[in-house]
């Protein structure tokens, strides 16, 4: 999940990513490239539409 990492790095400078959890429905993800899911992760982050405040999640 390396792009999935660098677009949240890149959209939030200044924080360390440490572990992403996501829950999926597996009948809909089961035997999908994880290469090919990293990058749709990668895009969905990258178009995510913002702001959004981290210090709530902390």
């Amino acid at each position: 999940m390396e792009r999935l990492f660098q677009a949240i790095r890149e959209q939030h400078p200044g924080f360390d990513v440490l572990d992403v959890k996501l829950l999926a429905n597996q009948h809909e993800v089961a035997d999908q490239d994880a290469t090919e899911l990293d990058s749709a992760f990668a895009v969905a982050v990258n178009n995510a539409e913002g702001p959004m405040d981290l210090a709530h999640f902390a």
